[in-house]
């Protein structure tokens, strides 16, 4: 809903109107200096309502004289300002002593942004003026730059160009690299999204590449042999006993040991043990069982040890060494 007309608004709706101004123009001009939202439509209907009510005609409206608003620094162009500002530009004049030169002589207070404006968009009556920013405007195109381009480039894109310029580098030392160039903050957005394209078209291209001629068959047969042997290294099959020993040791093993027993990579161990205890086949249920046996009387057998004292211990060890004695004495004497 817009806002109760003032009276500063109606008189000059009412000497809009009596000079000739259209609608159009005379919600603009409101606009302007009053920063509202004054559409034609509303501008008709005010004027209307004043006719209908007896209030235009001479005497009726009460002439306002408007404070100037500091805030407000609205200029009516006339040429003479503009060929001042376009002389004193020309003239390489600085912002500074074009803005007190134009106040001085025309009384107004001008700011850089005005200054560009009428340099740009107004039109000086010298023609050689006019010839020389024709020239410029068609020497000077305008540059698509966006927000984000001169902005430093971000973790992710630094990762990415990293990933990309070095592939064979191991995943540790591609990080550092990536931290040292994210801290460093060299390369901006654009300049990173403009080589990750590229790289990634060079790449692309390669894989897009046509097959390479056939190879000889003695070579593939040598790729075979150094190939096959891994494969069959990682990759045979599951045993019962395997499985059985997997469910019985996986917990006392460490990494390194328990690759070397089963000779496979750990991740695939891990998933092994993982489907045998989900698993729902009376085959694992049962082997379930027996290894839960296994490791009980492994834990009954441990607390026992754990019963005895230092001394019975040491006295159990010291009897087991004599025993070990006496049978190589026996071995001796045998003449084995």
């Amino acid at each position: 809903m817009n806002k109760k007309w003032t009276k500063e608004e109606t008189q000059l709706l009412v000497e809009g109107r009596e000079q000739g101004m259209s609608m159009i123009d005379i919600s603009n001009h409101l606009n302007k200096i009053f920063r509202m939202n004054r559409s034609p439509q509303d501008c008709y209907g005010k004027y209307y309502y004043l006719q209908k009510t007896g209030k235009v005609g001479k005497g009726k409206i009460k002439t306002v004289t408007r404070k100037p608003n500091k805030r407000m620094n609205f200029i009516s162009w006339n040429q003479e300002m503009i060929d001042y500002i376009h002389a004193a530009f020309g003239n390489n004049f600085p912002s500074a002593v074009i803005i007190a030169g134009f106040k001085e002589q025309f009384g107004r207070t001008l700011n850089r942004r005005q200054i560009d404006y009428a340099i740009r968009d107004k039109t000086p009556t010298n023609p050689i003026i006019q010839q020389k920013i024709k020239e410029e405007k068609k020497e000077v195109k305008p540059i698509n730059v966006k927000a984000w381009h001169n902005d430093t480039a971000s973790r992710k894109q630094c990762a990415r160009l990293m990933a990309l310029t070095y592939p064979t580098t191991s995943g540790k030392d591609r990080n550092l690299m990536t931290k040292d160039l994210y801290a460093s903050g060299t390369l901006t957005k654009k300049e990173a999204h403009d080589r990750i394209s590229s790289l990634t078209a060079q790449m692309e291209t390669i894989i897009h590449t046509p097959k390479l001629p056939e190879l000889d068959s003695v070579f593939i047969e040598d790729i075979k042999e150094t190939v096959e042997p891994r494969l069959n290294r990682t990759r045979h099959k599951w045993t019962d006993e395997e499985e059985l020993g997997l469910l019985c040791d996986f917990y006392e093993l460490s990494i390194d040991e328990s690759r070397e027993r089963f000779q496979r990579p750990f991740y695939a161990i891990a998933k092994r043990l993982e489907m045998i205890v989900d698993s729902t086949e009376p085959k694992y249920i049962n082997m379930l069982m027996e290894a839960s046996k296994v490791i009980k009387q492994r834990k009954r057998a441990s607390d026992e040890a754990a019963k005895n004292g230092f001394l019975k211990r040491r006295r159990l060890r010291k009897q087991a060494k004599k025993v070990v004695k006496l049978e190589k004495k026996l071995s001796k004497l045998r003449g084995e």
